[in-house]
């Protein structure tokens, strides 16, 4: 099949290019560290169980998938351009399709590696230090991150696809990261100040607007989605002042964002890399 001769070629140039080795080793001091860092150091979970250090790792993973998934993607295609090879690829039997979706699971999979490897040396620690190890909760809680950081070099690849210049490509991929990462509580509480200042509902009208608007974020959304295996004791993701019952908290509405944006923006790339004039 063309699409995956595209995306064994992709991996082939990361693995011969280190950028794999680079991302894998990445991983395993991140999370190795952290695990370490939890487990040892700050005596987390020392009472509660291992299962307070998989939640010690949630924020700082939703902190990083988006700045390695968006630069793993960014500039798949958009290199390929710049550079004249993206011409020579296409004359080979691939179609604009196939080089679409073949980056983007070369891509996927050199993250998705990376991921696998980093939290296997991070669930060993976490097995030595921790008083308790909770498998099955970390191993779904591996997929989740393979998740996100698929969502998120989704983006990549779409931008990567939908822009000509490459220059224009980093400078959105690098703001996306920026607004998923930090902006997004701004523009937060920016909406709240505006529904407060204009009395726009009740106080708990204006919490479910908010709430609602933050689930948006793959990031947040990353978050509820974790719910879904998380002890009913241990919930970490009930927002302050909002309806807990509402749709948008639950941990499925989490993975509709998350599919939402892991094929929204490579469908995007796509249709408008189909038209574009090479």
């Amino acid at each position: 099949m063309s699409m995956m001769a595209v995306a064994r070629k992709d991996f082939r140039d990361a693995a011969r290019s280190r950028r794999l080795l680079a991302l894998i080793a990445l991983f395993v001091l991140f999370v190795g560290g952290l695990a370490y860092f939890f487990a040892d150091i700050a005596g987390t979970g020392a009472d509660e169980g291992g299962f307070a250090l998989v939640i010690s790792l949630l924020v700082p993973t939703a902190i990083l998938l988006p700045a390695i998934g968006v630069l793993t993607g960014y500039r798949a295609v958009s290199n390929e351009r710049e550079t004249g090879s993206l011409k020579i690829l296409l004359s080979l039997p691939h179609s604009r399709e196939d080089v679409v979706f073949g980056k983007f699971l070369g891509r996927s999979l050199v993250v998705t590696l990376a991921i696998v490897v980093g939290f296997a040396v991070g669930g060993l620690v976490l097995a030595v230090l921790a008083s308790s190890f909770p498998t099955v909760e970390y191993v779904l809680f591996t997929l989740l991150t393979i998740l996100l950081g698929v969502t998120f070099v989704s983006i990549g690849v779409g931008l990567s696809s939908g822009i000509e210049s490459e220059n224009l490509v980093v400078t959105i991929g690098i703001g996306l990261v920026i607004l998923f990462t930090l902006l997004w509580q701004v523009l937060l509480l920016a909406a709240m100040l505006i529904l407060d200042n204009f009395e726009i509902g009740s106080a708990a009208t204006q919490a479910d607007i908010v709430t609602f608007l933050a689930v948006l974020s793959p990031r947040q959304a990353f978050l509820i989605a974790f719910s879904a295996i998380t002890p009913a004791d241990q919930n970490v993701n009930a927002p302050g002042g909002a309806n807990v019952d509402a749709f948008w908290l639950q941990d499925w509405f989490g993975f509709v964002v998350l599919a939402f944006w892991l094929v929204v923006p490579l469908a995007l790339g796509y249709l408008r890399f189909r038209r574009a004039d090479l």
